[in-house]
């Protein structure tokens, strides 16, 4: 556990770092922090608690713990590559001075994470006390009496990215998930045999006699790449779920929510899926007549998973959109076969060049505006029953800030050109 009368080093001001300065501030901690961005050093730190460049190693050295922002590569960084057993996470914290009696769960995967932790944290909280933390972007530290806040909770539900699997220390859960494994952020891994054993972390954050949930599916992909233990993997089994027959986009993160809650010996009723909602931008039904259903999946932004998603659709006139930055990976991508395909933004090319299609045809567009005028001519002319998904399957930082903005300016765009 941390002995918070030690010196921490906050290295990085982004969300979570900036939540442990005032978590350290607010309870009179010792501690010093830095940020490669000199502005965000003057705009929030007092003078007694900068860091300037020049001093740091000395003060790295001297510090005995040093919290880094998830997104930092520890392994080619200048300075902190000399440091690891050092680094902790706002996680860790969370969980030095969490109650004894809290159950801690630890979800990670490519996707479906958050659409699992967010169903799991909403159905515990009918008849529990829940709080969902991490890679969600909810923080806790910065506020007043966290202490006590924290220790107010029965479950602490933790998303985990495999940059914080990369750094934390403390944590120790009770029941793990992973929802799948695809090849992703492998520019920061190099290669997916790196993402995986980052992913299978998450192993050593569980408690004795723990287990680690994941799908057949996930069972192959860790066998493959010799990673698999049934001693600590329960494999859980994709089902449909009453009340939620036609939803065919989340019955595998549904199926994990049910095999954590059964782990957790957690009573449920199956009312209690009735009124889950998909995440925004996630999946979301944004426009239907009795010819077109149109979807925005914008917070997908890796390729292999936005074609898994619309491989699963079961109408035979289907329309995939994708754009944005394409992430490197290193396997065969699925065949879309008999498919309308429209790709915008600045790696059109090379998302046309990796995708594998049969019987299919790919219109490209230099921006969002431009392909969705396209749609609207071809929905204009079109009386076929037809389902059109749009889940880029890149980065939105070539054109949007995030996923959110690129989502919403979709919707925006189909309520001016197509529905009026």
């Amino acid at each position: 556990m941390i002995d918070f009368t030690k010196n921490f080093f906050v290295y990085g001001l982004g969300s979570s770092g900036k939540s442990c300065v005032v978590f350290f501030r607010n309870y009179k901690y010792n501690f010093l922090a830095f940020d490669d961005n000199s502005s965000k050093l003057d705009n929030f730190l007092n003078d007694n608690e900068i860091i300037f460049k020049k001093n740091i190693l000395n003060h790295l050295k001297d510090s005995d713990y040093i919290i880094v922002s998830p997104s930092i590569n520890i392994k080619n960084h200048k300075y902190l590559k000399f440091f690891k057993n050092k680094i902790i996470t706002d996680i860790d914290i969370i969980f030095s001075i969490a109650s004894t009696n809290t159950t801690f769960i630890g979800i990670t995967g490519t996707e479906g994470k958050s659409t699992v932790s967010t169903y799991l944290k909403s159905i515990i909280n009918f008849n529990n006390k829940a709080i969902l933390l991490g890679n969600i972007g909810n923080f806790i530290l910065h506020k007043p009496n966290s202490k006590k806040l924290i220790q107010k909770f029965k479950f602490i539900i933790f998303e985990l990215s495999s940059y914080q699997l990369d750094k934390i220390k403390y944590l120790k859960i009770d029941v793990g998930l992973i929802t799948n494994i695809y090849p992703d952020h492998l520019s920061y891994h190099k290669n997916f045999y790196n993402y995986i054993i980052s992913k299978c972390k998450i192993k050593k954050l569980i408690k004795n006699k723990g287990k680690i949930l994941i799908n057949s599916e996930t069972k192959k992909t860790l066998i493959n790449f010799n990673q698999y233990n049934n001693l600590t993997f329960k494999v859980f089994i994709n089902k449909n779920i009453k009340f939620l027959s036609n939803d065919s986009f989340f019955i595998q993160n549904k199926s994990a929510v049910v095999a954590l809650l059964k782990c957790l010996n957690i009573s449920y009723n199956l009312n209690y899926f009735k009124n889950l909602q998909q995440l925004p931008f996630r999946n979301n039904l944004i426009f239907k007549t009795n010819y077109f259903s149109i979807f925005n999946d914008s917070k997908s932004t890796n390729l292999l998973n936005s074609i898994k998603t619309f491989n699963s659709i079961t109408e035979k006139n289907k329309v995939l959109i994708l754009g944005g930055l394409l992430k490197s990976f290193q396997i065969n991508l699925p065949i879309i076969h008999n498919s309308i395909i429209l790709i915008f933004g600045e790696d059109k090319n090379l998302f046309a060049s990796k995708l594998r299609i049969k019987n299919s045809v790919i219109y490209k567009f230099l921006n969002l505006n431009e392909l969705v005028i396209f749609l609207s001519f071809f929905i204009s002319n079109n009386f076929q029953k037809n389902s059109i998904l749009f889940s880029p399957g890149g980065e939105s930082f070539d054109s949007y800030k995030n996923f959110i903005e690129r989502g919403r300016h979709f919707n925006s765009l189909v309520k001016k050109h197509i529905n009026e």
